[in-house]
């Protein structure tokens, strides 16, 4: 049981480490975004304006990105509305975090347990039990009876 928590925390880490370096945060690729339109404005160089349109639906597509991440973390349907109020989608996610989070365990003598070793040690002592034959077969009985 250690080695596969092992492994999954090991897994983890380097999914996370992979998410960060392929996948920039899109709040950040936004502003970066909108400081070079702001600069490009500045300038109010007809040239420029080509590159002001890219910029632009850079923008959008980043704020899609963007809106793609918080529904998918949110899973919130009614996002087709078209509603980027991100602080909301963010709350939703926090809540939804909560809610999926198992604080306790009731054993079966009635006690509750609420340590994390004590909570994996139950649920394997749970599994086991559930999997467990009540009636073993001598290997010897199969076998006459093929």
């Amino acid at each position: 049981m250690f080695r596969i928590t092992h492994k999954i925390k090991t897994f983890r880490v380097a999914l996370l480490t992979w998410n960060k370096n392929t996948y920039r945060r899109t709040d950040s690729k936004i502003k970066e975004i909108k400081q070079k339109i702001k600069e490009l404005d500045s300038i109010d160089c007809q040239s420029k304006r080509g590159r002001r349109i890219e910029l632009k639906l850079q923008l959008s597509e980043a704020y899609k990105e963007e809106e793609l991440f918080w529904s998918q973390k949110a899973r919130i349907h009614w996002l087709k509305e078209r509603d980027r109020n991100t602080s909301f989608f963010h709350a939703s996610v926090q809540a939804r975090r909560k809610m999926n989070n198992i604080s306790c365990l009731h054993k079966d003598n009635g006690e509750f347990c609420v340590n994390g070793n004590e909570m994996a040690a139950e649920i394997s002592r749970y599994y086991e039990n559930l999997y467990a034959s009540s009636m073993p077969y001598q290997l010897e009985d199969i076998l006459e009876g093929i």
